[in-house]
């Protein structure tokens, strides 16, 4: 399945980004999923160097070392594929990103439903 693209737009570099709501997700023929999703998480990459700048789960985990923000997507609805990101502030660097919303239902079928750009500006009144 190719993602969907979802371009976030800009953000300044340490401001309180607003988050998403995503669903319900019904499949290509629009019938609910399958499955109830078990779990979440959305990956944002520096899109020049490739690194991880940050990881929103719903299951709070640990990537090379990297600290995730812990069960920061909330599934409102596993059988619906209901989610909720609510406002937090990525600490991201200045830069452009990309970013992908994957999924894994109780089967254990994964699915990278979204994709798509994050720009972070450099936010002028920085100390």
């Amino acid at each position: 399945m190719i993602p969907a693209y979802v371009d976030l737009g800009s953000q300044t570099e340490g401001d309180t980004w607003e988050g998403l709501e995503i669903g319900p997700v019904v499949d290509q023929d629009s019938n609910p999923m399958p499955h109830p999703c078990a779990s979440c998480r959305i990956d944002f990459r520096h899109k020049i160097s490739g690194m991880l700048g940050v990881r929103l789960t719903s299951i709070p985990t640990t990537v090379n070392q990297v600290i995730t923000v812990p069960a920061t997507i909330l599934i409102l609805d596993a059988n619906a594929w209901l989610f909720s990101i609510p406002e937090l502030n990525l600490g991201l660097k200045a830069g452009p990103y990309e970013w992908e919303f994957e999924t894994t239902d109780t089967s254990g079928v994964v699915r990278s439903l979204y994709s798509g750009d994050l720009v972070i500006v450099v936010d002028i009144t920085h100390d």
